[in-house]
């Protein structure tokens, strides 16, 4: 299987698991022959655009505005275009953690004219975890099972979102890489310039985004 020079390749992570009925030895040899070339790292971006729809509307920002913040486009503007001059000079796979698959395909296809991009449908927009399987611990035993097949060796985690509150990781991103510290055969650490909002708080203090 060829990758299209002018057309990033996009791969549904069901399609790289043998036990599974869509499972295809071509593009599990693609993605392994990629994770290879580049020595075994990967590019891992947890729920890409997720801020956007807080951006977009205001009405939405309950979750945030809990950390008393305020949202900036500039900010995240910064942030995205980072992640993005990442995936496009990077050789590695990109592994993203997506609810909502239709829209990221198409983020990727305006935006990225080359790479190989695997899927992972996640449960929903605010939880990470991998819905391969009716149960949580079997779909991150599953997830082991593929990146452990691939040789995956070191993960670099981006995304949406991340934020310290009294030295306390929280957000997807921090989430993921916690699950990730059981795949005993491979090291994941967190680009802070590569999630969003990338902040840290302390108790009774208010952070505004234009500061980003």
């Amino acid at each position: 299987m060829l990758i299209n020079k002018s057309n990033p390749t996009i791969i549904n992570i069901r399609s790289l698991w043998k036990a599974n009925p869509i499972f295809d030895q071509n593009k599990f040899d693609l993605v392994k022959n990629a994770v290879f070339r580049n020595k075994g790292k990967v590019i891992n971006v947890v729920h890409p655009l997720y801020c956007e729809n807080y951006l977009n509307n205001p009405k939405r920002l309950d979750l945030l505005n809990s950390y008393k913040i305020e949202i900036s486009s500039s900010g995240y503007s910064v942030y995205l275009n980072l992640l993005m001059n990442k995936i496009r000079h990077a050789k590695a796979p990109v592994f993203i953690f997506a609810a909502k698959i239709n829209p990221i395909k198409e983020w990727i296809l305006d935006n990225f004219n080359r790479g190989i991009f695997i899927m992972i449908r996640t449960r929903t927009t605010i939880d990470p975890n991998p819905a391969l399987h009716n149960d949580n611990g079997s779909s991150w035993s599953f997830l082991r099972d593929i990146y452990e097949r691939l040789y995956i060796s070191h993960v670099d985690l981006t995304g949406e979102i991340t934020i310290k509150e009294d030295q306390i990781e929280k957000g997807c991103v921090y989430f993921v890489r916690n699950r990730f510290s059981a795949f005993t055969f491979m090291k994941a650490r967190v680009i802070p310039e590569l999630t969003f909002p990338n902040l840290i708080l302390f108790s009774g203090q208010e952070y505004d985004f234009a500061q980003l």
